[in-house]
């Protein structure tokens, strides 16, 4: 009994321990933005499209869901919601939520390149770069992107230390992500906000 009780535990840790380092959409934008009478279909609706590699199949299955569960009178503070989203129902939150899905395939575009590109180019290994990656996203949930590219790349973070990053690897990292960014197209759906949308 003993030994089925630490299996089931050991279970449990591992899957929250995965969904943990997991990209995450922002929550409270789809709190705002997907208002259903019942709040864990909304959750199960922003796990699937967390889910998603590409941005048309989340498009779809987000299609489904609001077919499905759209509920048009449900504005929790309509003057609120007026004032800051240039929308107005079902469609128009679909179009805002199409262009925070094409954010969220970009970011997720963005770190895998830097990543890949670092460890091509032996500044990181690739157990380190996985790290640089959760970092990423850990950052993500507290940051928008321009303030989270500012705390990615601070060589002083404890977090390179333990990483044994070098200072001059940051720099690295850094002219990567620059030349990246270039392209002002993505660099700009990458900055956005949702007071932007």
């Amino acid at each position: 009994m003993c030994r089925i009780f630490v299996l089931v535990l050991s279970f449990a840790i591992l899957i929250c321990i995965g969904y943990g380092q997991r990209p995450k959409l922002d929550r409270w934008v789809f709190r705002e933005l997907l208002q259903f009478t019942n709040i864990t279909v909304q959750e199960k609706l922003v796990e699937n499209l967390e889910r998603q590699n590409w941005t048309l199949p989340a498009v779809k299955i987000l299609d489904r869901w609001m077919d499905k569960y759209w509920n048009n009178s449900r504005l929790w503070n309509e003057s609120w919601v007026s004032s800051h989203w240039s929308w107005k129902g079902k469609e128009g939150t679909r179009n805002t939520i199409k262009i925070l899905l094409y954010q969220f395939k970009g970011k997720k575009t963005y770190i895998n390149h830097l990543c890949k590109t670092a460890v091509e180019q032996e500044i990181l290994n690739s157990a380190n770069a996985g790290k640089i990656r959760k970092f990423f996203w850990k950052l993500d949930e507290t940051y928008y992107f321009d303030g989270q590219l500012k705390r990615l790349f601070n060589p002083e973070l404890a977090e390179y230390e333990m990483l044994n990053v070098t200072k001059e690897g940051i720099v690295d990292l850094k002219a990567i992500s620059d030349k990246y960014l270039e392209d002002e197209k993505q660099y700009s759906l990458l900055r956005l906000t949702y007071f932007d949308i």
